[in-house]
């Protein structure tokens, strides 16, 4: 619910009965009733989502027929879109991002190329283009404003169309408010590269197979930062990329990706991997090394700690340079959640031994 609205009690002159009037006050004149409609419009043009009334302050009528007139004009699209609004998700560089958005991919069928299908399985009946522009259009008045979608994914006209007809029928208000000038979120949908064709997006060699291409996702990324400083793109990021290959990216970053697209759901939850990410935000945000966060998460719990630099000097005085900052209550509750009950110091050389504190 908006935390703001419009009190309309009063507004029509009926109040006496339920509040009576001392002796020094004078009853105030109401608001007539056609004029109790402009007022809930004006409101509604103002941004008032939250319209207070009740049946005995006698004017429900009015404002009903005020939120009719505005969504009849499109200044209120439907009922459902005032009813959602999608938190944000603020990026490392400052941007915001819907943290809901409308996924596309497989939507037009296209998608053996890059996932096969398991025995038993089958290949489900695309999206036809003409249904997808619909489907964009409909989640438009749902209240989406992140969409999802890939070169590869075959639909990208279709929901480019879609999103000039919300702004033609005035849904949506202005190119500017959408940044149509530009990408707002752009990613390398993953790590592997196949030859470039002209004639399709998933090249084959002659046994059948993909043709992979030995382009560095390194190099890709030199070119992603490259759109950002021409103005083509605002954000970037990356998507389906495991551990080791974020940290070789971050070493010839000039523009740390701004989030990383992945598989995540109950049966698999990629903890080191969403907890490697959540400790870069961290140190980020302290100005700190990934390994000064840890170190400084174990003195905070009353831990002492003993982190091993091997031979770098370089190491040995970031290590100890922990002291002049705090982590605050949220990243301890971040780190805390991490834990996925994971040991690496096993003693797996005693294995069967009669006092092994680590086997069950």
């Amino acid at each position: 619910m908006p935390s703001l609205g419009l009190g309309t009690w009063v507004a029509t002159g009926e109040f006496v009965g339920i509040e009576q009037l001392k002796a020094s006050e004078t009853k105030e004149k109401g608001v007539e009733p056609e004029k109790t409609i402009e007022i809930i419009k004006k409101a509604i043009d103002c941004g008032y989502r939250h319209i207070d009334t009740a049946l005995m302050y006698g004017n429900e009528k009015e404002i009903g027929e005020a939120i009719q007139q505005k969504i009849k004009d499109k200044t209120v699209t439907s009922i459902r879109n005032n009813c959602t609004e999608v938190p944000d998700i603020i990026l490392n560089n400052g941007c915001k991002m819907p943290s809901i958005g409308l996924g596309t991919w497989g939507a037009t069928g296209d998608f053996v190329g890059i996932e096969n299908l398991g025995m038993g399985e089958q290949k489900e009946k695309g999206i036809e283009p003409k249904e997808m522009v619909e489907i964009i259009k409909k989640a438009i008045d749902c209240g989406y404003r992140h969409f999802d979608t890939a070169l590869m994914y075959g639909n990208e006209k279709e929901i480019g169309e879609a999103i000039q007809q919300k702004i033609k029928d005035k849904t949506v208000t202005s190119l500017q408010n959408l940044k149509l000038d530009y990408i707002d979120l752009y990613l390398i949908h993953s790590p592997l590269a196949t030859q470039s064709s002209d004639d399709t997006l998933y090249p084959k060699t002659k046994d059948g197979k993909l043709a992979y291409s030995d382009v560095d996702y390194v190099c890709t990324w030199r070119a992603m930062e490259d759109l950002v400083e021409k103005g083509l793109c605002k954000s970037i990021g990356i998507s389906n990329f495991n551990k080791k290959q974020v940290e070789r990216l971050l070493e010839f970053a000039k523009i740390v990706p701004q989030n990383h697209q992945i598989e995540d759901h109950p049966y698999l939850s990629q903890k080191p991997l969403t907890g490697y990410c959540t400790v870069l935000d961290i140190a980020k945000k302290h100005d700190k090394s990934p390994a000064q966060i840890l170190i400084r998460y174990q003195l905070e719990q009353g831990h002492a700690a003993v982190p091993n630099a091997g031979a770098s000097e370089q190491f040995m005085r970031e290590n100890i340079n922990v002291f002049d900052f705090y982590l605050r209550p949220e990243d301890m509750a971040a780190l805390h959640y991490l834990n996925a009950e994971t040991r690496y110091f096993k003693f797996t050389g005693a294995t069967g031994h009669p006092h092994h504190p680590f086997e069950t």
